[in-house]
């Protein structure tokens, strides 16, 4: 294993120079060990009355902490995650922490770009995995540091949040593929029926695109009688499609909640994207609405490129571990046994590849816990090296996330990614999975999830150049 790979750093860089650029700039950082640099596998974060900083992910240590490394103007697609421990958590219900990410120059940079700063609020369910995302737009050519802070908002001192599985990624496309950022002003009040959450999002592509669209938004009351958030997006369309989305209200507010949806196959032109929502019950009070979207080539042939993929169920599932004799090849069953909530298998193209996904998944109960974990398995064929006349299947996951769901209608968002991960001659298969934690982490046996609807897509976009070594 390079140095780099060995610490959790999956950086695209150019064949010939390590910190040349390549028109599709991809990184992946992600903590696996105590001793993984430059930070480790977890992290302490305390109160701090100088309301100062801790950094939680960044690019390899070799290479300056460098993992954006881009030819020309890009467009940076981010997504992030961090993991709430079981049983180490020094802070009480409700203490509110605050999270940055970020791009500059260097990983101290004093006037980096600041592409998502937010606040949330431990809700006393661990452990538990809390996603974030941001966008950059029209970034400059050349070598740039993404990277994750955080810093804990309530004191006093011996106020501690600890976390590992420090989870950073960003995908770069050329700027002549647009990007849109919008953000509400004021208070925006949601009722029964679908509401504008944010401005259009306006988008003026010379080409085809795929749209990789995401929000990010505060609720900060509700009323006595609000239910669940429903939330969904419409392009060139006077409502929201059939597809949306939902989480419940947070238990303590105000609180901030991320989103994630795609748009496909839009023409060369101009088009009007909408975030909208709606309350099952009541009223829900928004503030700080964000609607990001960032689009990408809709199909090219050189360097080869396929339209976005897509995969959606509606019928109602249970996902019972006992009846789930298939199980994910690259997925361990320790802790309960998966359930298949969908699959697809991809339009074959030409690798290695990088891979965006984005997802949602409804659920509309649990009759023992909501203590769960989704999972996306990829698997595909690849000659073997040493023997070209044999072919061998490989697999990987490409993101899992542990969630607690609150009792009742409740949804997760999610992502994932990789690189140099093959969809040649037949394609790749792609499948999503659920679990019910079972025996671990003080989880109880036994009981289900019942499923609502649920959705992935896949974006593959050349990986040019090397990993960092």
């Amino acid at each position: 294993m390079a140095d780099c790979i060995d610490n959790g750093h999956f950086t695209i860089a150019a064949t010939t120079n390590p910190l040349s650029g390549g028109r599709f700039p991809y990184t992946e950082d992600l903590t696996h060990h105590p001793t993984d640099t430059p930070v480790g596998g977890e992290v302490t974060v305390a109160y701090r009355p100088d309301g100062s900083w801790t950094k939680l992910q960044s690019g390899c240590a070799s290479f300056d902490e460098k993992n954006i490394m881009a030819a020309g103007p890009v467009n940076l697609l981010l997504r992030a995650s961090i993991h709430l421990q079981y049983g180490k958590q020094q802070a009480p219900v409700g203490t509110r922490y605050e999270v940055q990410l970020r791009v500059g120059r260097s990983a101290d940079d004093r006037e980096p770009f600041v592409a998502f700063d937010e606040l949330r609020r431990l809700d006393g369910r661990y452990p538990q995995s809390v996603r974030f995302a941001g966008i950059a737009r029209d970034l400059p050519a050349g070598n740039w540091t993404y990277s994750m802070w955080m810093r804990v908002l309530d004191g006093p001192e011996s106020n501690r949040v600890t976390i590992d599985l420090q989870w950073i990624t960003a995908q770069g496309v050329p700027n002549i593929y647009p990007a849109a950022l919008t953000r509400s002003t004021g208070d925006v009040i949601v009722g029964s029926e679908w509401t504008p959450a944010a401005p259009e999002l306006a988008l003026d592509s010379r080409y085809d695109v795929d749209a990789i669209l995401q929000s990010s938004f505060t609720i900060i009351g509700a009323s006595e009688d609000a239910g669940p958030l429903e939330i969904a997006f419409s392009a060139d369309a006077p409502a929201p499609s059939s597809r949306f989305g939902v989480i419940a209200l947070p238990l303590h507010l105000p609180d901030r909640a991320v989103a994630f949806d795609h748009a496909d196959a839009l023409s060369a032109g101009a088009h009007s994207i909408q975030l909208w929502m709606r309350a099952t019950t009541g009223e829900v009070r928004l503030r700080d609405v964000r609607a990001e979207c960032v689009s990408f080539p809709r199909r090219l042939q050189r360097p080869q490129i396929i339209p976005l993929q897509i995969t959606s169920e509606t019928k109602p599932l249970v996902a019972i571990a006992a009846h789930s004799d298939e199980q994910p090849a690259s997925m361990s069953p320790v802790c309960g046994r998966w359930t298949k909530l969908l699959d697809m298998t991809l339009e074959p193209s030409n690798g290695p590849l990088s891979w965006t996904l984005e997802g949602f998944v409804e659920i509309l109960g649990a009759d023992v816990s909501g203590y769960g974990q989704i999972g996306v398995d990829v698997t595909h064929h690849e000659v073997l090296r040493s023997d070209t006349s044999q072919e061998l299947d490989y697999a990987t996951d490409v993101g899992m996330f542990e969630f607690q769901t609150a009792p009742g209608r409740d949804g997760i968002y999610f992502y994932g990614d990789c690189s140099k991960w093959g969809n040649f001659r037949v394609g790749a298969h792609v499948s999503l999975w659920i679990r019910r934690i079972e025996g671990c982490n003080n989880a109880p046996f036994g009981g289900p999830f019942h499923v609502g609807q649920r959705w992935l897509s896949v974006k593959l976009l050349p990986s040019e150049g090397p990993h960092l070594p």
